[in-house]
């Protein structure tokens, strides 16, 4: 029978998907989507969320920046539980939180969901890119697919642009040999 065996070279699927996870990190911290456009603003919309979460998720340093700037607004609600009004929405929560910030929405708050992501399993013939915490998976299932905030905003940052797609298959293609050993004279 004859016979041409095609062999992908060892190690190559994790070095593909190494390089996949670093494309992902690369344009979400640009702002990029899967499809290389910007994703969705941040929300400008006033947001309200309990005091006790308000407190427990800002430094006093962002309270007091918010706070200065007339941001926020305390009251109480028919329950009696105290809540929080930020003015500026998200976009001005990330502001205040990141002194830093660049004005470019990078799905990065506290950084847990994209430090999660990471190469899980790589087999003979497939590799496997997702969460290892099953918080992050959650969050990035409501940016991916679902969407996230109030207005449902999709910010699909799993998955490459098409030349980086390009880019990864050449990266297979360079590391594919063939095999003629098998081939007999019938």
């Amino acid at each position: 029978m004859n016979q041409i065996k095609f062999v992908l070279n060892p190690g190559i699927l994790r070095r593909i998907a190494l390089k996949v996870l670093d494309y992902i990190h690369s344009n979400t911290e640009s702002g990029i989507d899967a499809s290389g456009k910007p994703f969705a603003p941040y929300s400008t919309n006033p947001f309200s969320m309990p005091a006790g979460a308000f407190f427990a998720k800002t430094t006093a340093r962002q309270r007091a920046k918010l706070n200065a700037n007339g941001d926020l607004e305390f009251f109480r609600a028919k329950s009696g539980k105290r809540w929080v009004v930020i003015d500026g929405g998200y976009l001005n929560w990330k502001r205040s939180k990141n002194p830093s910030f660049r004005n470019v929405v990078d799905l990065v708050d506290t950084g847990q969901m994209m430090r999660s992501l990471s190469v899980i399993a790589v087999d003979q013939d497939s590799a496997t890119i997702g969460f290892t915490n099953k918080e992050a998976a959650e969050k990035a299932y409501y940016h991916n697919v679902a969407g996230a905030g109030k207005r449902k905003a999709i910010r699909k940052f799993l998955g490459i642009t098409n030349d980086q797609e390009k880019m990864i298959v050449k990266m297979a293609a360079d590391n594919i040999t063939v095999d003629f050993g098998s081939l007999v004279k019938t």
